[in-house]
């Protein structure tokens, strides 16, 4: 999903009481089949409808208690048909609870016969409303909105597996929803449209629009396969939207490409226009306000994140709305998105991500509709979130656990949590990154940076960073700090600094005088207005060394070694280095084979003194002083 005003994403405010599906002395009913017969008039507030519900009981002790599901009381329902025969129900607190004759078969079914004036409820869930004076219906259920239309359990982790729906309008109107089109006829001013979905499905993503609307398709082959976009369009949009919806097949190839065959490949996707300021990823069938390419983007992106593997509970909806997010960037990479200047689309996610200092990825209160579709969060938080493992894993690690998580059989078609994406990219980078999930995931806000920088006059160039977190309850971010390091001369170079402790010094050799240094110029981490300052680093004390060296080992005796605890020996020329805690009698020994011969920076670092200098390391009988 993805909402604006126009030019701008808005933040959802309300706040709305909901009462939650959890079923307690009812059967525990697994919903594998629905047919929909719905009869629809946009000129008419009023809704008939007939839910066949098809469903299995989990457990062979709870045969004879009631099936519960959830209808909204502005709907009245008529009757419930068991065959033949009529079942006994109670409607009331916008829940459905429907009793066995004696008891259920272990696969059985019933059909409620219902009508009434839908209550909007939520993000919109069922509207009537008009384009250029044109009636038109449509229903956008995500998240508990599918009540208000149509009796159904809000159960996000039990998907339906095939879902069958019928719609009668009046003959000058189209209908259209989930899955591939199956027939449509005209039979006394009155069209009916039988859409058949073959996938399983989540209750939110199931939709159906009715307009006056103009269609038209497009073809994308991918590998061996054609796919048809179908597009509804408003009449009096037509040629603004034909000149768009033709830039998505490049991305929708490359999303094939890098993630998996699109999801729904036997049956179709396509965009239906309706009148939310936005877009919502049903399930084969896109409803967008605008033909935005960014918007196109996100919600295909959602038919693999969100629709094939959707989130098991709303509290990690940022699977669903972070991924899609990113995948504008994805195929912004690749030159098919809507902006061209990559660090341009960074900075403004981050931008937006710390609008909320105390904000956290995992959704707490998934009742407040407001909170739990925060863009800041989910969105443009989560899109960031996902480009920082990417940073942490690399590239080849990471498109190979997007592959993974969707073509995972336990995921795939069904749902996933949080902890398993996250145990999924452990196993595939071979990383342990439990604390970069409880930092960004389950901790709330950001670091801000005050980095402090000092060159001495052997050309060392000691860099200190210091963070305070945005929130409390994460004490300390790990990330790779990017610095850009300009000197007097026009010299540039960029460091990426593994940040992991507080207060943590380094020091290199950039091989000309330093003019200044700027803060993350590509926007590539989490945070808001940094400090770069130039200060004085190394402690007034400077240690004495004694220095012998063998063909055995090199060792260092610090003379006044109180001042310091650790030390840090970093070669200049290549990627080695060497970090341990220095011993009670001040001595660092290396033993030969450890760290090859050449140029090292030692740093020696204590509570309140640090200390950096150039040392050769070479294994032959010798002793100096410095």
């Amino acid at each position: 999903m993805c909402f604006f005003k126009p030019q701008n994403i808005f933040f959802l405010t309300f706040f709305i009481i909901i009462q939650t599906s959890a079923y307690p002395q009812n059967a525990d009913a697994d919903m594998i089949f629905l047919k929909l017969e719905l009869e629809i008039n946009p000129e008419v507030r009023f809704l008939k409808g007939k839910a066949t519900e098809f469903f299995r009981i989990k457990n062979k002790s709870e045969k004879k208690l009631p099936v519960k599901l959830d209808l909204s009381d502005s709907l009245k329902v008529l009757n419930v048909l068991y065959g033949k025969d009529t079942l006994e129900f109670s409607h009331k607190n916008n829940f459905l609870e429907i009793k066995p004759q004696n008891s259920w078969k272990e696969t059985d079914s019933f059909s409620v016969v219902y009508q009434g004036n839908p209550t909007k409820t939520g993000l919109g869930s069922v509207c009537y409303s008009a384009h250029d004076g044109i009636p038109v219906f449509w229903t956008l259920s995500e998240p508990y909105g599918a009540k208000d239309w149509v009796p159904i359990k809000q159960d996000i982790s039990d998907k339906i597996d095939s879902v069958f729906i019928t719609i009668k309008c009046p003959e000058k109107y189209k209908a259209v929803s989930n899955g591939k089109l199956f027939k449509e006829t005209v039979k006394k001013n009155i069209r009916t449209t039988e859409w058949r979905h073959k996938y399983p499905c989540a209750y939110y993503l199931i939709a159906v629009a009715v307009t006056q609307y103009k269609v038209y398709s497009e073809f994308v082959v991918t590998g061996k396969d054609t796919v048809e976009i179908v597009n509804y369009v408003y009449p009096e949009r037509y040629e603004q939207c034909r000149r768009k919806t033709w830039k998505l097949s490049e991305v929708f190839k490359m999303f094939c490409d890098s993630l998996c065959q699109y999801p729904f490949i036997k049956e179709k996707y396509g965009h239906a226009q309706f009148g939310w300021q936005g877009g919502m990823e049903h399930q084969t069938i896109s409803f967008l306000s605008d033909f935005s390419l960014d918007l196109m983007i996100h919600e295909l992106a959602h038919q693999w994140f969100g629709n094939m593997v959707t989130c098991k509970s709303w509290s990690d909806i940022f699977l669903n709305e972070g991924f899609a997010t990113y995948c504008e960037y994805l195929a912004a990479e690749k030159g098919l998105g809507q902006t061209s200047d990559l660090s341009q689309w960074r900075k403004a996610m981050i931008k937006k991500a710390c609008r909320n200092p105390q904000g956290c990825l995992n959704a707490k209160d998934t009742l407040n509709i407001g909170k739990l579709f925060d863009t800041s969060l989910r969105y443009s938080k989560g899109a960031m979130v996902i480009h920082l493992l990417r940073r942490e894993i690399g590239d080849a690690a990471f498109f190979k656990t997007l592959r993974e998580y969707l073509n995972n059989k336990t995921f795939k078609y069904s749902n996933a949590c949080a902890k398993d994406f996250f145990n999924l990219v452990s196993k595939v980078s071979g990383k342990n990154l439990d604390w970069f999930f409880m930092q960004w995931f389950y901790g709330s806000g950001y670091p801000i940076y005050d980095v402090k920088w000092q060159q001495t006059s052997d050309g060392l160039l000691n860099i200190k960073i210091i963070q305070t977190p945005s929130d409390s309850s994460v004490s300390f971010f790990r990330c790779k700090v990017p610095l850009t390091v300009f000197g007097s001369d026009g010299e540039r170079i960029i460091l990426k600094l593994n940040n992991t402790y507080q207060g943590q010094t380094f020091t290199m050799e950039p091989g000309f005088n330093v003019r200044y240094i700027v803060f993350d110029t590509e926007g590539e981490i989490l945070t808001q207005n940094p400090k770069i300052e130039k200060a004085v680093l190394c402690t007034n004390c400077y240690p004495a060394f004694k220095i012998e060296s063998s063909n055995a080992s090199y060792k260092i005796n610090i003379l006044n070694l109180k001042k310091f605890s650790f030390y840090t020996l970093k070669s200049i020329n290549s990627a080695n280095q060497l970090r341990g805690r220095i011993t009670g009698n001040g001595k660092i020994e290396i033993k030969a084979g450890t760290m090859p011969e050449g140029e090292y920076i030692l740093q020696l670092e204590g509570i309140n003194d640090y200390y950096a200098t150039k040392i050769d390391i070479y294994y032959k009988k010798r002793k100096k002083e410095i």
